[in-house]
């Protein structure tokens, strides 16, 4: 019996694996990258980096293993968390996985870089087209938008990061000018309902902070692209 229950609660668990995980990925990544540019300017030791950045391969391929797991065994529940109108927004965190892991292997190994750069660009393009026809079909109601929705979208400002070097950049643009477009039309959305209508959640409230990423990944890329600091780049940053 109670082997039963055991074996109940581990199925539960992989039911209820959220697409959030990747959210860990997104932020070691960030660490891993911190450290790697902290060995060029303030000479930390090679060891920092490259360790977290291995930590933060091997909990990828952990989440990446299970979530797919789950897509198998539990379509269904997959299914209703593309469908949820918040939680949606969390599927491109893994095409985000993707590029980070790719900027983070641009001083490992070029060719792995590469390779996450074009698995996470693909995936990054899916989820903008997707999302964007899920907001046009779905009757969402104010109370839906927080900050969360500039993850699947404005996110596309990262792409140019991660590819930057790599490939032209009338291809980045591309999805810089995405990026920025839908940065200026989602802050408009959102600083609406903050002043006029219900105010979030508490368990949304920590979305708040994801109003620094989008002017701040977009600085970086267009500094990246262009190498230069000026008055475009001034005011993003």
């Amino acid at each position: 019996m109670q082997k039963q229950q055991n074996q109940q609660a581990e199925e539960n668990r992989l039911k209820y694996f959220p697409i959030m995980m990747f959210a860990i990925v997104m932020g070691i990544s960030g660490l891993a990258i911190v450290f790697q540019r902290g060995e060029k300017i303030l000479g930390l030791p090679h060891s920092l980096g490259f360790s977290f950045a291995m930590i933060d391969t091997a909990i990828f391929a952990i989440i990446l293993a299970v979530y797919l797991i789950k897509l198998f065994v539990y379509p269904k529940a997959v299914q209703e968390e593309f469908a949820h109108p918040v939680r949606i927004n969390f599927f491109a965190a893994s095409a985000i996985s993707f590029l980070l892991l790719g900027i983070v292997y641009h001083s490992i190994d070029h060719t792995t870089a590469y390779w996450l750069f074009v698995i996470g660009t693909v995936l990054q393009t899916f989820f903008t087209f997707y999302t964007i026809s899920f907001w046009i079909n779905k009757n969402l109601e104010i109370h839906h938008s927080n900050p969360a929705w500039f993850i699947p979208i404005v996110v596309n400002v990262l792409v140019p990061v991660a590819g930057a070097g790599m490939v032209d950049n009338n291809f980045l643009m591309y999805y810089f000018a995405i990026g920025v477009f839908f940065w200026v039309i989602l802050t408009a959305i959102l600083v609406n309902r903050i002043i006029f209508h219900h105010q979030l959640a508490v368990k949304f409230v920590p979305t708040l902070f994801i109003f620094i990423a989008p002017p701040a990944i977009a600085f970086i890329a267009y500094v990246k692209m262009y190498g230069e600091f000026d008055a475009f780049a001034s005011f993003l940053y």
